[in-house]
């Protein structure tokens, strides 16, 4: 006589709960979790690029007003007017970098999953330009 196994069948839509193991030392965790959000897996790296980008437009600032302040210099004991016009427009163009970081430098620190210690530095450091930019504009002497 012949005895045969029978196999239950489940309802369909539930699934068998498996146990899992808890990563001990030397051991990958990457079963315990989704792929995508492994721990181990590295921030994006435009939030780090922007935040340098924001610390080299703090930096491009001062460059490009020194070079505005020795040309205007040179223009007056030279006596040039069309050299002191351009310096004039490149100190102008100046500000516009500060203002440039801080929005570089907001969107680095929002972003989500993101290294935001460069640039919540570099939100710091033009945020503080700015301020002292349009305190400067707009004190009274």
């Amino acid at each position: 006589m012949r005895t045969t196994t029978r196999r239950v069948q489940r309802p369909t839509g539930t699934q068998r709960k498996s146990t899992q193991r808890l990563a001990g030392p030397g051991r990958s965790t990457s079963r315990l979790q989704p792929r995508g959000l492994a721990s181990g897996k590295r921030p994006r790296k435009q939030s780090l690029v922007l935040g340098i980008l924001s610390l080299v437009a703090f930096g491009l600032f001062w460059l490009f007003l020194l070079l505005a302040a020795n040309s205007a210099m040179t223009a007056l004991v030279q006596e040039d007017g069309n050299r002191l016009v351009a310096s004039a427009r490149l100190g102008l163009f100046s500000f516009v970098m500060p203002i440039i970081g801080v929005v570089l430098g907001i969107i680095g620190v929002v972003m989500k999953n993101s290294q935001k210690a460069v640039a919540g530095i570099g939100l710091g450091l033009n945020g503080l330009l700015v301020l002292w930019i349009l305190m400067n504009m707009f004190s009274r002497h």
